[in-house]
């Protein structure tokens, strides 16, 4: 039964939209103002139970969803918001809503099944796993992790699981975060919870687990060590079986040895593609209608591993282990090259590693020196008017942006264009100020698809998507040891959107008394 309640308070004050016996009212207006968030909170509540109206525009409905938590009552509300005609920056926000939601989801599963299962595993067998394998239809394979993860979050990672219910993390972050934080202390974790939840709400899964795995190393660099050691011992190749007589190659090595071998494999792929396209060209003289295709980079590396392979094989002198040189990156302070430090080191190309596993590269490194700005961590100097830039410029662009400028795209620099932010020919110059990497698609979406980056006056820079959603963009920090957050700000509500919101909410709330005489409304699902 929901009834409409309402009474006027000494000095003009307004409650209206009580739930009869229970508790206040959805809306509370006072002369100076309204009540903040918690003004919001109650409107979302009251929308939930009576519906949208057609005089509250989705705008409105949009600033109120996005200044509240993730909760049942917001789920009916973003429901009743999808089904109405919206513009495309509205189609967005509702996707973006929806996935705060879905993270809510997972928080009250969470909860579910720790009542099912219960906090601690019992002995001598859990049988209360393949109660929730039941229930979840999941493999009895998986419902054992499902369940850890469950109970991890609603225990000793529980700042992680309210992170989650409040839609700050995503499900497959909280998963890393039970992964990452496996045998940490309760110290440990509330460090790198203090480290890396309050910018969490706007990384993708894979910048968060960068910095999860960089916080947790800061946060006990020997046992980070000692757990690399540890874990050096499960190194090895498998093979898998898979179907249609095709098989997995699986190898476990440290994150040094991973990127050796990808950098590698790829140098000899891209080899292997350019012989064929030469070999092609040289055919297609002899037969103009021939038909020729150009082999993948997926199956190229194949033919690459394969290659090496079969020349070992044919080969009885090569010894079957042996040294190389590793030609890559890794980025540390000049305290943890000392050894005075264990800040932990970034390795281009993969992310955080410890500072031991750093050191051991040194012996046959190469050294460059890099200047960074202690405010942000971003590069200021490499140590050095045309459209294409010089090596020089070409390599400051790329050490300053390890990956393409673009949100959550995990494309390398190295194999990204070099664009101009404004266009040359529109005037715009070959410099360090005017040149971002952008991977081949964010290079087309920008040129073809209506994406534009664009520099305000204070040189912040942001990205303005085809839908016309805004996203402030900024480089990921390169100095190891810089504690500022390695996110871009999270974006606030606009204040007097929100009040605006509110107050139109408040109108229809007292005004439309007609709308609420019907005593027995059920939620609009």
């Amino acid at each position: 039964m929901f009834e409409q309640a309402v009474a006027d308070l000494p000095g003009g004050n307004l409650r209206v939209l009580s739930r009869s016996g229970h508790g206040r009212g959805a809306v509370r207006h006072a002369p100076g103002g309204f009540y903040g968030a918690g003004s919001a909170v109650e409107v979302v509540q009251s929308l939930a139970r009576c519906g949208i109206p057609g005089s509250l525009s989705s705008g409105d409905v949009l600033a109120l969803l996005g200044a509240v938590p993730p909760s049942e009552y917001a789920i009916v509300v973003v429901a009743a918001l999808q089904r109405r005609p919206l513009g495309a920056e509205q189609r967005v926000a509702v996707l973006s809503l929806w996935t705060r939601m879905s993270s809510w989801v997972t928080a009250q599963t969470d909860a579910a099944i720790v009542a099912v299962a219960g906090r601690v595993e019992p002995e001598p067998d859990d049988w209360t796993r393949d109660e929730v394998a039941l229930a979840m239809r999941l493999s009895t394979r998986t419902s054992p992790a499902r369940v850890f993860q469950a109970r991890q979050r609603c225990g000793r990672l529980a700042r992680f699981g309210a992170a989650l219910a409040a839609g700050v993390l995503l499900p497959g972050q909280a998963d890393d975060a039970v992964s990452e934080l496996l045998d940490a202390s309760a110290a440990v974790v509330d460090r790198v919870a203090d480290r890396v939840l309050p910018g969490a709400g706007v990384l993708t899964r894979p910048q968060f687990g960068r910095a999860l795995r960089k916080a947790v190393i800061a946060a006990d660099a020997p046992a980070a060590a000692l757990r690399h050691e540890e874990a050096k011992k499960d190194r090895g190749v498998w093979i898998r079986p898979r179907p249609d007589g095709m098989a997995e190659v699986v190898a476990l090595m440290t994150a040094v040895e991973a990127v050796t071998y990808i950098r590698g494999l790829d140098a000899a792929a891209q080899q292997i593609i350019t012989d064929y396209k030469t070999a092609v060209a040289a055919a297609a003289l002899d037969d103009p209608d021939a038909v020729f295709g150009v082999p993948l980079m997926g199956p190229a590396r194949c033919d690459a591993m394969l290659g090496w392979a079969h020349r070992a094989h044919a080969d009885p002198t090569l010894p079957r282990a042996h040294g190389r040189r590793t030609e890559i990156g890794v980025t540390m302070t000049m305290d943890t090259y000392l050894g005075l430090t264990d800040d932990p080191a970034i390795l281009d190309g993969y992310g955080p590693i410890c500072a031991e596993q750093a050191r051991e590269l040194l012996p046959e490194a190469t050294l460059r020196r890099l200047i960074t700005d202690d405010l942000s961590g971003e590069l200021l100097d490499y140590g050095h008017k045309t459209y294409r830039p010089p090596q020089h410029l070409e390599d400051h662009v790329i050490a300053r942006s390890p990956r393409c400028l673009i949100h959550g795209c995990p494309q390398p620099a190295r194999q990204c264009h070099l664009d101009h932010r404004v266009p040359f020919d529109a005037g715009g110059p070959t410099s360090a100020d005017n040149l971002d990497p952008l991977c081949e698609r964010h290079h087309l979406m920008k040129h073809k698809g209506g994406w534009q980056l664009l520099t305000d006056t204070t040189g912040n820079l942001s990205l303005i998507t085809a839908a016309g959603v805004r996203y402030p963009i900024r480089r990921e920090a390169i100095d190891p040891s810089f504690d500022g957050r390695d996110y871009l700000p999270l974006t606030i509500p606009d204040a007097a959107l929100l009040e605006r919101a509110i107050a139109h909410a408040n109108i229809w709330l007292t005004t439309d008394a007609q709308r609420h005489k019907a005593a027995d409304l059920e939620p609009p699902f």
